[in-house]
């Protein structure tokens, strides 16, 4: 995700966030969610802050690197949340906003590629054809990968797919209003 969002990201930068991330994540089930020193809930909360430091720092070089009409700017999902505007021409997201975002970002692709995998694992488990055919289509593959190799494995995408049919990484979404709404008669809280 990093790399693709802000570019090349030195590999020290890339081990400390996951460090930090496997932090925030083991904080999550955490039995006080105060923030008492020493606690696994507290140690995730500054390990969230640094991502946040981390994710600022790559904003301000995204920035540096992409001015605002740039391609970068214009195509990737960096761009539009920097740059995004709304239909007066003003900026739709604060830097806070924008940092949270990022962080959902990062959450969502870890947690739905971990699902992904998982299921695909079990579902190749037990079905052994599958299994061998997948074997085989990956024994041809080049060392290193790359990403038309990836796209073009007609077994593995089958795979892959057929996974997420019988068990979707992500079942629904719960959002949450930003701003109090009504609709049809109903009124919905910020």
């Amino acid at each position: 995700f990093y790399v693709s969002a802000f570019g090349h990201v030195d590999e020290d930068m890339i081990a400390s966030l996951h460090d930090d991330f496997k932090q925030w994540l083991g904080g999550f089930m955490s039995f006080t969610t105060k923030q008492i020193p020493g606690t696994s809930f507290a140690t995730a909360m500054n390990a969230r802050d640094r991502i946040l430091n981390t994710v600022d720092v790559l904003i301000d070089k995204f920035m540096a690197e992409n001015p605002e009409d740039s391609e970068r700017a214009q195509i990737t999902i960096m761009g539009r949340l920097i740059y995004g505007k709304d239909k007066d021409n003003n900026r739709v997201m604060t830097r806070d906003e924008m940092k949270d975002n990022i962080l959902n970002l990062i959450f969502a692709g870890h947690d739905t590629t971990y699902a992904s995998i998982s299921t695909l694992l079990y579902h190749l488990s037990e079905n052994k054809d599958a299994m061998d055919a997948l074997a085989a289509e990956v024994s041809t593959l080049s060392d290193p990968l790359t990403a038309d190799e990836l796209r073009n494995a007609p077994v593995l995408n089958a795979c892959i797919h057929e996974s997420w049919r019988c068990d979707p990484p992500v079942a629904g979404s719960f959002r949450k209003a930003v701003k109090e709404l009504h609709h049809k008669g109903y009124s919905f809280d910020a």
